[in-house]
C-alpha cells in the first residue's frame, strides 16, 4: 500500500479499527456513531474498494468516499484510536486533486517518487542513467528528491531488509545522488524470516533454492538473486503448490519500470492442466502464423522468435520475467480459476447485457474468459524476443543481418543495449 500512496497505509488501518471497534458489526454504527444507513452503506462502498484495490486509488484513478467531513468524524467517534486515525488521513483521504496516479504535478501523485517536492522527468531519466552505470535496475527502487542547503539531492530508495543511510562516499553514485538501502526495511525482514521457516517445507532442492534466493533478494536488495528465483521456479516444472512473490508487475509506476511487491499462492488443477497442456502442444504450429513468420529464417519462425520454443509449464503464474531467463530457462504462466469462477458467479447482476442475451452470456463467459487468458499468456508472453547486445559486443541477432521490421519492411535502427530491459 505504501507504494500506491503515502496515506494509503493508515487508511487501511483506520478501516481495520473501525472493523474492530465494532466486533465486525457494521451495522452498530449507525446507533452508536448516529449516522444514517445510507451514511453507513457510502463508508462500506468506500471501504470495500479500498480494500479490494489496497489502496485509495483504483488501478490508477483516485476514489474518495461519498461523506461528508461530519459524517466521518461520527463514524470515527467509536473509538479513541479510530478518531486519532482519522485525523491522520482526513486531509489526503478528500483530497482532489490529485487525480490519479502519474509523474508529480498539481493534478497527479506517484509514491514512486516521493519527496518534499515534485520530481520532474527529466530528473528521472537522469537517474536512470546513473543507475545505468552502476548496472542498477529500476525493478525494486524508488526515487526520493529532497532539499538539502538550498539544492535538490536524490535518493535512490532500494527495497531491503537490510538498511542504510547516505553518510558515506561510498554510497554516493553521482553528485547529489546516493543510493539508500532499507525501503520497506520492516517488512521486508519478517517476509524473511517467514521465508526461512518455510525452508523445512519444500519438496525439492529446486524450491530449497528458490526460497534461498527470494531470502537474498529481499535481505540485500540484489535483483541479481531474484534473477536466480526466477531460474530456479521456472525449472520445478509441474509443482503441486506454486507461489510467486516480490516486486512484480510495473502498472503504476508512469514510467513503467519500478515494480510492485505482491505474492500468491496457487495450487495446480489437473484437469484444467491437462487442457492448457493440449493448447501449449500446438504452440509451434501457431508460432508459424506470427506476423514476422518468415519461411527462410530460423526455421520458419522469422527472426524475431527464439531459436528454441521451450513450450511453458502453464500450471502457474506468468510475471514481468526476464528476458533472458525466458529465453534461456523456459517461462511458467497461469490462469486464476477461481477468480474467473468468482467473476461468472450467477448471482451477479450483468446490467450491461441485455436479458435475451443473458443465458448464452453467462453459458459462455467462463469459457472465453479461461481461452482468452490462456492465448494471451502463450502467444502474448511466451513469443517474440528483443534484438538484444546482451554483452559488450555479443548480439542475440545477426548484426551484420539485421533483422527486417514487419511492419516498415526495412532493417531495424535499434535494439536494446546491455543490462536494458
Amino acid at each position: 500500500m505504501r507504494q500506491v500512496s503515502p496515506e494509503s497505509p493508515d487508511i487501511f488501518d483506520f478501516i481495520m479499527e473501525l472493523h474492530r471497534a465494532c466486533s465486525g458489526d457494521w451495522n452498530t454504527l449507525v446507533t452508536e456513531c448516529n449516522i444514517l444507513p445510507e451514511e453507513l452503506e457510502a463508508f462500506l462502498e468506500y471501504a470495500g474498494m479500498f480494500l479490494c484495490n489496497l489502496g485509495n486509488f483504483y488501478a490508477i484513478k483516485k476514489f474518495v468516499p461519498d461523506l461528508t467531513v461530519e459524517a466521518l468524524h461520527k463514524i470515527a467517534a467509536i473509538s479513541p484510536t479510530a478518531k486519532d486515525g482519522l485525523e491522520k488521513i482526513i486531509g489526503p483521504l478528500l483530497a482532489v486533486p490529485p487525480f490519479s496516479l502519474d509523474y508529480p504535478s498539481k493534478n497527479a501523485q506517484s509514491a514512486y517518487y516521493p519527496g518534499t517536492e515534485p520530481i520532474s522527468q527529466q530528473e528521472i531519466a537522469k537517474m536512470s542513467e546513473v543507475m545505468e552505470q552502476y548496472s542498477i535496475g529500476p525493478e525494486n527502487t524508488r526515487v526520493r528528491k529532497l532539499f538539502e542547503h538550498g539544492k535538490p539531492v536524490y535518493q535512490l530508495l532500494q527495497a531491503s531488509a537490510e538498511t542504510g543511510v547516505p553518510n558515506s562516499t561510498s554510497q554516493e553514485l553521482a553528485d547529489d545522488i546516493f543510493a539508500v538501502k532499507g525501503d520497506h526495511a520492516e517488512e521486508l525482514a519478517k517476509v524473511c524470516l517467514a521465508l526461512e521457516r518455510a525452508k523445512e517445507y519444500a519438496g525439492n532442492n529446486k524450491q530449497t533454492q528458490l526460497l534461498s534466493h527470494y531470502i537474498e533478494c529481499f535481505r540485500t536488495g540484489s535483483l541479481e538473486a531474484f534473477q536466480g528465483a526466477q531460474k530456479a521456479w521456472v525449472t520445478d516444472v509441474a509443482a503441486r503448490v506454486e507461489h510467486l512473490m516480490g516486486f512484480i508487475e510495473p502498472y503504476r509506476d508512469p514510467a513503467g519500470i519500478r515494480l510492485e511487491w505482491e505474492t500468491m499462492v496457487g495450487i495446480a488443477d489437473p484437469d484444467e492442466a491437462a487442457r492448457l497442456k493440449r493448447l501449449v502442444e500446438s504452440s509451434t504450429a501457431i508460432i508459424r502464423q506470427l506476423p514476422w513468420a518468415a519461411e527462410d529464417v530460423n526455421d520458419g519462425k522469422g527472426p524475431f522468435e527464439t531459436s528454441l520454443f521451450e513450450a511453458p509449464d502453464f500450471t502457474s503464474v506468468h510475471v514481468t520475467q526476464y528476458e533472458y531467463i525466458r529465453e534461456t530457462c523456459g517461462f511458467k504462466n497461469v490462469v486464476l480459476v477461481n477468480r474467473l469462477t468468482a467473476n461468472n458467479n450467477p448471482q451477479l447482476p450483468c446490467y450491461w447485457v441485455a436479458p435475451s442475451e443473458l443465458k448464452f452470456f453467462k453459458d459462455t463467459t467462463h469459457i472465453v474468459r479461461f481461452i482468452t487468458p490462456a492465448i494471451h499468456e502463450l502467444l502474448g508472453h511466451g513469443t517474440g524476443k528483443l534484438p538484444s547486445e546482451t554483452a559488450p559486443g555479443i548480439y542475440n541477432f545477426d548484426e551484420q543481418n539485421l533483422p527486417i521490421s514487419p511492419i516498415s519492411e526495412k532493417a531495424v535502427t535499434s535494439h536494446y543495449l546491455p543490462s536494458q530491459t
